[in-house]
């Protein structure tokens, strides 16, 4: 069948606040297994889309006025002893709702989906479910439908995390929903829902995917195509798909999750959400396409980023340190808000719950003020796929603008001055600065001793893209004097031409 059209759009600045519609269940669901500020929702004309090799001439449509929306968000976690994780998942929903009642031509929220990890440990923690009910009888509006499913700290045991137990998805079905897996329409698009199950023949906390559910799924999509295969079709899961989106690598595509993907493969107009590696959704990299759509579904908790071909969150990194596997930092929590229109077109956005504003573009050549907005076109049409791993190819090279310094300040140890230089800019995504310290009397000595090398994230992970890059080379030896190398590098692993300056730790 065909594939869909998904194009990245870079829209003009939104100010938003946020509403609610309907579910239809299906026969066929499986059982195996409002808020003070108010921000506007204004949606820009279909601009025309950026120039790509092989692209045909954009369709005329009319104006985008949306016929459904929902949002998506992951890893919530919620866990009795940590009461912000909750207060996050409310002003979450308050979010979503102010946003809806703020658009001019549709104000409904016809759903909120959460893909997995609802709680930390629902077995240790026997509250956690019924904090996430609380939560949602008290914000939710009766046109929203709920759809979640489990994750794998649902599949946790109460004696040992380590240790898989059906005890979390049991209570699941007793307090959330009595199908763990879900095919539902709602406005007359399906969604599909799949739960991460309790793999209790061996001893790991992964969960899987069972033979059953992949059946089950395949089933789900042959009804769905049949009803109109013009229409996108939503699904979710809790694990990523394997090589899809930046965090989809090594050991984080697990429990079957291949065979989730030679299903779905045969679908383009699905578009798939998924949770798990917390992982950081305003850049480019956070959806791909290849044979269908997937998305980062964007946590509600501990936002990881990753490095450029891997990712990594069970490090704790912080904004001086030569870590990069994952910031670990709540301060650049979002989610995702989904509209379709009539024409099928789906336009999907990043909120910032911290600043209650749309995400912006992530290229630095852009103007500051511009949207990041993803959208699908056409989703039977393959020969307009724009998010595939061909950006790589044709991703220009980051760089410093002319004029450009690095400089050095010191407000302690002459052995530990901080590094400073502007932002890069890129076209895309600014990612890291690989910075080499070398001393100028032994270059080609790289003895860790004496050769230092540090990484540092662009400002953009940090939120504040207004201030200048600073960065604290520690452990220089005294009385040296280094030549430093900050190197650009954007999402895409690219490097630019370095900035580079001699410092002296002499004393003075």
């Amino acid at each position: 069948m065909k594939r869909k059209w998904l194009c990245t759009v870079l829209a003009a600045l939104m100010t938003f606040g946020f509403a609610a519609c309907g579910e239809e269940e299906l026969a066929n669901s499986s059982s195996h297994g409002a808020s003070d500020s108010t921000p506007s929702a204004s949606v820009p004309d279909t601009p025309d889309p950026p120039e790509n090799p092989g692209e045909d001439e954009p369709i005329e449509y009319g104006d985008f006025v949306p016929v459904l929306r929902f949002v998506v968000c992951s890893d919530i976690h919620l866990e009795k002893s940590i009461p912000a994780r909750a207060e996050r998942f409310e002003k979450f929903m308050q979010s979503a709702y102010a946003y809806s009642d703020s658009h001019e031509q549709y104000k409904s929220l016809d759903a909120i989906v959460v893909t997995g990890d609802l709680t930390d440990n629902p077995v240790k923690d026997t509250t956690a479910y019924s904090s996430f009910v609380q939560t949602v009888e008290t914000n939710k509006r009766e046109e929203t439908t709920i759809l979640t499913m489990t994750g794998n700290h649902e599949t946790y045991g109460a004696s040992d995390d380590t240790l898989c137990h059906t005890q979390g998805v049991v209570d699941y079905q007793e307090q959330i929903h009595g199908e763990v897996d879900r095919h539902i329409t709602i406005k007359g698009f399906h969604f599909i829902a799949l739960s991460t199950m309790p793999d209790v023949t061996q001893d790991r906390d992964t969960g899987v995917y069972l033979n059953s559910q992949v059946e089950w799924l395949e089933t789900q999509l042959e009804e769905a195509e049949a009803a109109d295969s013009k229409k996108p079709i939503f699904t979710f899961q809790h694990y990523k798909l394997p090589n899809t989106t930046y965090s989809s690598y090594d050991a984080f595509s697990v429990g079957q999750t291949q065979k989730l993907y030679d299903v779905y493969k045969n679908y383009s107009q699905v578009i798939n959400f998924s949770g798990h590696t917390h992982s950081v959704s305003n850049q480019p990299r956070s959806i791909w396409q290849g044979e269908f759509t997937a998305l980062e579904a964007a946590p509600l908790k501990n936002v990881g980023v990753a490095s450029v071909d891997k990712f990594v969150t069970q490090a704790n990194a912080f904004r001086n340190s030569n870590d990069l596997d994952a910031i670990k930092t709540d301060a650049a929590t979002y989610y995702r808000i989904v509209e379709v229109d009539e024409y099928n077109r789906t336009r999907i956005y990043t909120c910032n719950l911290e600043t209650n504003e749309l995400a912006k573009t992530a290229a630095t050549t852009d103007s500051p003020d511009e949207i990041m907005m993803f959208e699908i076109t056409d989703p039977t049409d393959p020969s307009t796929f724009r998010y595939t791993d061909k950006r790589a190819e044709v991703a220009a090279k980051p760089y410093f603008e002319d004029g450009a310094q690095l400089q050095f300040v010191l407000e302690g140890s002459v052995t530990r001055p901080t590094a400073v230089f502007p932002q890069m800019m890129d076209d895309s995504c600014p990612f890291m600065y690989k910075i080499i310290v070398t001393p100028t009397d032994n270059p080609n000595n790289n003895a860790a001793a004496i050769k230092k090398e540090y990484n540092y994230l662009d400002v953009f992970y940090w939120g504040d893209t207004t201030a200048d890059e600073a960065f604290v080379l520690s452990a220089l030896k005294a009385n040296t004097e280094y030549s430093v190398k900050v190197i650009p590098i954007n999402i895409w692993g690219l490097e630019g031409e370095p900035l580079v300056a001699t410092y002296s730790t002499f004393a003075a």
